[in-house]
């Protein structure tokens, strides 16, 4: 089996999505989104895409010392959209057009934040925090397409694209397994820090328990 160290390398090189799953505490999902966007130190393009009114502000989500106002920085911040929805302020229908496109988001977001001479490998790093406000709204068919095409946007610049589910529901995570190329368990355990588990299918490769 190959080493993790050698499959993320070769994730980061080529540019790649990831599901992230597992009802955890907002910070659990925090920490692990500030992990995926990349060290500080790195010189990254980030782009954040919030719908959960559930989970933190853009500052508790970008790694320490980014800040939501950088320009290598990418906000859109759709929170209270879909906090009216969670109320019935806002009716939406599965199937509907999204209000959301993240397809389009993300392209936004490439194009702005590309550097004068193009992507390196890993260096636009993309989250969307969360894919259930929108599958409340719309449905799992049209929320995985979009999965679908905001990846290759984000994959065409050899970027690396996340979208949390928080959810530990089986038969849902599955829908999503199939259209990206990892996906990573979180989870708390009381007493324990907390934990990541990384599968990458098309490689026949899983890791065991992690810190985050």
């Amino acid at each position: 089996m190959p080493a993790f160290v050698d499959v993320l390398t070769e994730l980061k090189q080529n540019g790649c999505s990831i599901l992230v799953t597992g009802e955890v505490p907002t910070a659990v999902t925090a920490q692990a989104t500030r992990k995926l966007l990349g060290s500080p130190a790195a010189e990254r393009r980030r782009a954040l895409v919030l719908t959960d009114p559930a989970q933190p502000d853009p500052n508790d989500l970008l790694p320490g010392g980014v800040d939501p106002d950088d320009p290598d920085v990418h906000v859109v911040d759709r929170r209270d959209f879909y906090r009216g929805s969670a109320t019935g302020a806002t009716a939406g229908a599965p199937g509907s057009p999204l209000d959301l496109d993240l397809t389009t988001v993300l392209r936004d977001a490439v194009r702005t934040l590309a550097p004068p001479d193009g992507y390196d490998p890993s260096q636009l790093r993309t989250g969307v925090v969360s894919l259930s406000p929108l599958l409340d709204q719309y449905g799992v068919d049209p929320i995985r397409r979009d999965v679908v095409d905001a990846s290759a946007v984000v994959r065409d610049v050899d970027g690396m694209a996340h979208f949390h589910l928080p959810s530990d529901d089986e038969d849902l995570v599955d829908e999503f397994k199939p259209v990206v190329d990892a996906y990573i368990e979180l989870r708390r355990r009381v007493g324990h820090v907390p934990e990541q588990r990384w599968h990458v299918p098309e490689r026949d490769f899983s890791t065991q328990w992690l810190e985050i």
